[in-house]
């Protein structure tokens, strides 16, 4: 049986952001009864805030968007390489990927915090 496992983190205004870019902001833009029929709110952050794809167009120019993937282009067989303690993820962390592998996630010492209830 195949293994499911999500590993998106919640977006939130303290989540860790790259130096320099801006944090993650939500705030209300519209509000039922204040001449609204809806509650509606505007989003702000940089595309690489929380867990995020990063395709060729980050350093290819002309390369295809992520957003224009097929969705099953997301969900693959990946092997889990260990590298606790590291501030750097180089080559030498790169583990030979078994033939069935499609795709490698790194398990850091930000796996061991609760992302997810911050």
């Amino acid at each position: 049986m195949t293994r499911w496992v999500d590993v998106t983190v919640p977006l939130h205004e303290s989540l860790a952001v790259w130096p320099g870019n801006p944090c993650f902001n939500i705030r209300p833009h519209r509000v039922v009864g204040s001449d609204s029929l809806t509650n509606d709110s505007i989003i702000t952050m940089d595309v690489h805030t929380g867990t995020h794809v990063e395709g060729l167009l980050h350093i290819e120019s002309g390369a295809q968007e992520p957003s224009n993937w097929p969705a099953d282009a997301l969900i693959i067989d990946v092997t889990v390489a260990y590298a606790p303690n590291v501030q750097v993820i180089g080559p030498e962390l790169i583990p030979e990927l078994p033939k069935k592998s499609q795709g490698i996630l790194f398990k850091t010492s930000n796996s061991d915090r609760n992302l997810w209830d911050e």
